[in-house]
């Protein structure tokens, strides 16, 4: 109950800030609020193989967030095939294993630009993107805007 209420006036919190983009860092938050909801579900109920299985490429990710994955990194740590793996998370999530990564570190790389002085090089190679111009490009399809924009949304109304 602690954990929902302390979630909930986050969101509250960001919606009613005076920013532009307090309906993107709502909506983040919210986003995120109910993946953590969905992933405890998982984790809670005995669940069939394949929600556990889904739990486990959850916690992977979460864990590696900052690494570079490849299908191999999933076959090791999980036992199963990738491509099964891919289906299976698709199906469970209604989306990719790679579009989960990328909101997760779309996520932090908001938190960073809240709480440090990064611009989007250092924030970019701080979440282990391979360059600027690709992570503006996730983070443009995550959010709908590019971090640039965001940005200066942060600096223009604190």
């Amino acid at each position: 109950r602690e954990y929902t209420e302390k979630q909930l006036s986050s969101i509250i919190h960001a919606f009613e800030s005076p920013s532009a983009f307090r309906a993107l860092q709502a909506c983040s938050l919210t986003y995120q609020f109910f993946i953590d909801l969905y992933s405890n579900a998982i984790n809670s109920q005995a669940g069939t193989p394949s929600s556990r299985t889904i739990s486990r490429i959850i916690e992977f990710l979460h864990r590696n967030k900052h690494a570079k994955l490849v299908s191999r990194d999933f076959e090791d740590a999980l036992e199963m095939n990738y491509a099964y793996l891919s289906a299976l998370f698709k199906k469970q999530t209604g989306k990719s294993i790679t579009a989960y990564k990328n909101e997760l570190l779309i996520a932090q790389a908001i938190d960073l630009f809240k709480t440090s002085n990064l611009n989007v090089t250092e924030v970019s190679s701080t979440l282990g993107f391979s360059n600027p111009y690709y992570f503006s490009r996730v983070f443009k399809r995550v959010t709908g805007v590019s971090p640039s924009v965001y940005i200066s949304e942060i600096y223009r109304n604190h």
